[in-house]
C-alpha cells in the first residue's frame, strides 16, 4: 500500500468509528465482510452475509445507508459495492485489522460460511423461477424482476470456499453427520444444482463437491462424506443436461442415475408424477464418470495434458476440442482450420502450452493450448493421411517419424515397409521410437537414431 495514503485512510476509518449509536459496529460488520469476499458483493448479498440485524439485512435502503456510513472506502454501482481503490482493501488488512477484526478474521469467515447456508436454505427451491416446462432451455431464460436468487448467488458460488477458509474447531459441529452441512445437502441439493444452472455456473458445483470430498475425514463424517462421494458423481454424470435444461435436475438426471445413488433416494419425491414408469438402471454408479458431449461426428482421438487436468479430443466434424477433465467443460471453442474429414490424431506438447494436431487434410497443424489460435501455417508436405501426431521430449519438435499406407516414413521419406502381419491400427512416438498397436492383440515397438540418415 502507498505509505502517503494511510494518514488519509485512517482519517477516514476514524470517522466511521466515531459514528453514533450501533452504526460503528454495522459498518464494521459490512467492511470486514466486503473485504474476505471473493468478488464484489451485490447489496442483497451484503445484507444477507455481514450478519446485520433481520430487519436491517433484507432491506435494500437500509443496507445502502449502512454502506455509505462506511467512509469513502466504498463505492456502489449497479447495486454492487467496490471498494474505491485496492489500497483502501490493503489498508483495512494490513494497517487496521485488529481495528476491523476485533475478534480475528476466524469468526467473520465462520459468519460468512454460515450465513451462506441460511440464505440458500431460505432461498433455494424446485422451479425458483416458475419455469414449469421440464425442458425450457438455459439459453430462453429471463431472470424474473426481482430475481428471487439475487441474494443467495455469491453464496451459492463461495459457500464452500468460506467453509474451508474456517478452522476447522469453528466448524467441527457443521460438518459431521447430521450437521449444517449435510443437513443442507439432503434438502437442498438439487434445488442448489438448478440454481447454479440458472446462473450458468454450474460446472463450479464439481470444483466444489470435489473440494469439498477431499476437505471433510470420512472416518469422522461417514453419512456426510458418502453423500458428497455420490453427488461428485451425479453431478459429474448429469452436468450436460442440467446445464441445458435446469429442470432436468428433477427428471432425467434422477430418473437415470442408479437406484442406490444416494442423491436419488434423498430426492425421490420430486421426479414427476406423469413419470409413471422409470426405466430399469443399475444398481450403483458404474466405472465410467462422465460423457464429454459437443463434437458433432465420431471421435477419432484423444489425449489428457501433461497434468492431467485437460483432455484434448479430436474428431470427424473436424474440430480439435479442449475440456476440464474434472467438470467436464468445454474450455475453448472449437479449434477449427482442418480442411477434410477425421483429425486423426492430437497431442499436448510436454508443458502442455501448445496442442498439435493431424488429419485426413495431410496437414499437421499447432495450437496455443490457451487462446486456441492456430500458431504457425499448416505444415504441409505429406502425401498420404497424417496418422499420428507427437512432440519431441523438449517441445521443440513434432517428430515426423509415422506409418504411411504400408511404410514407415520419416516426414515425406519412406524408409522400412512393413509386411502384413506388422501393420498397425494405432501408433505413439516418442522421439526415436515407434510403437504400433497390431490388429492382432500384439504390440510392436521400434526405436531409431534420432537424426535418421535414409542411406544404404
Amino acid at each position: 500500500m502507498p505509505p502517503e495514503l494511510e494518514p488519509l485512510y485512517n482519517r477516514m476509518l476514524c470517522q466511521v468509528e466515531q459514528l453514533q449509536h450501533s452504526d460503528p459496529v454495522f459498518c464494521r460488520l459490512v467492511l470486514s465482510t466486503i473485504t474476505l469476499a471473493y468478488r464484489p458483493l451485490h447489496l442483497l448479498e451484503v445484507g444477507a452475509l455481514s450478519d446485520l440485524p433481520e430487519k436491517m439485512s433484507a432491506n435494500l435502503d437500509k443496507v445502502v445507508k449502512v454502506v455509505n456510513k462506511c467512509g469513502s472506502f466504498l463505492t456502489i454501482r449497479e447495486n454492487r459495492t467496490y471498494f474505491i481503490h485496492q489500497s483502501a482493501k490493503d489498508f483495512l488488512l494490513e494497517r487496521a485489522f485488529d481495528r476491523v477484526f476485533p475478534s480475528g478474521m476466524a469468526d467473520i469467515t465462520y459468519t460468512m460460511f454460515s450465513k451462506s447456508l441460511e440464505i440458500m436454505s431460505k432461498t433455494l427451491r424446485r422451479d425458483i423461477y416458475e419455469l414449469r416446462a421440464p425442458g425450457f432451455q438455459i439459453e430462453m431464460v429471463e431472470p424474473p424482476d426481482p430475481d428471487p436468487l439475487a441474494a443467495a448467488q455469491y453464496s451459492c458460488l463461495y459457500w464452500v470456499d468460506h467453509l474451508l477458509d474456517c478452522d476447522r474447531g469453528h466448524t467441527t459441529n457443521d460438518v459431521v453427520d447430521g450437521g449444517s452441512v449435510h443437513l443442507f445437502l439432503k434438502r437442498s441439493y438439487l434445488f442448489w444444482l438448478e440454481g447454479l444452472s440458472l446462473m450458468k455456473s454450474l460446472p463450479d458445483s464439481i470444483v466444489m463437491i470435489m473440494k469439498l470430498e477431499n476437505w471433510i475425514k470420512f472416518n469422522e463424517s461417514p453419512n456426510v462424506h458418502a453423500f458428497i462421494h455420490d453427488a461428485r458423481r451425479f453431478a459429474v454424470s448429469t452436468r450436460s443436461i442440467i446445464e441445458q435444461a435446469p429442470l432436468q435436475a428433477y427428471c432425467s438426471a434422477l430418473v437415470f442415475a442408479p437406484e442406490k445413488s444416494i442423491v436419488r433416494e434423498a430426492f425421490e419425491s420430486c421426479i414427476p408424477p406423469w413419470i409413471q414408469t422409470k426405466p430399469r438402471v443399475e444398481m450403483y454408479w458404474n466405472a465410467m464418470l462422465q460423457t464429454l458431449e459437443g463434437h458433432t461426428d465420431w471421435v477419432s482421438s484423444v489425449a489428457f495434458s501433461p497434468d492431467g487436468k485437460q483432455i484434448v479430443s479430436g474428431s470427424g466434424d473436424r474440430t480439435v476440442r479442449r475440456w476440464d477433465a474434472a467438470t467436464g467443460q468445454q474450455l475453448l471453442p472449437a479449434l477449427e482450420g482442418h480442411t477434410d474429414w477425421v483429425i486423426t490424431s492430437v497431442a499436448f506438447s510436454p508443458d502442455g502450452k501448445q496442442i498439435v494436431s493431424g488429419s485426413w487434410d495431410r496437414t499437421v497443424r499447432r495450437w496455443d493450448a490457451a487462446t486456441g489460435q492456430q500458431l504457425l501455417p499448416a505444415l504441409e508436405g505429406h502425401t498420404q493421411t497424417v496418422t499420428s501426431v507427437a512432440f519431441s521430449p523438449d517441445g521443440k519438435q513434432i517428430p515426423t517419424l509415422h506409418v504411411s499406407e504400408n511404410w514407415l516414413a520419416d516426414g515425406t521419406t519412406n524408409f522400412l515397409w512393413l509386411p502384413t502381419g506388422y501393420r498397425p491400427t494405432c501408433q505413439a512416438t516418442w522421439g526415436g521410437i515407434i510403437a504400433l498397436g497390431l490388429s492382432t492383440g500384439g504390440l510392436l515397438v521400434l526405436q531409431f537414431e534420432q537424426r535418421l540418415k535414409l542411406v544404404i
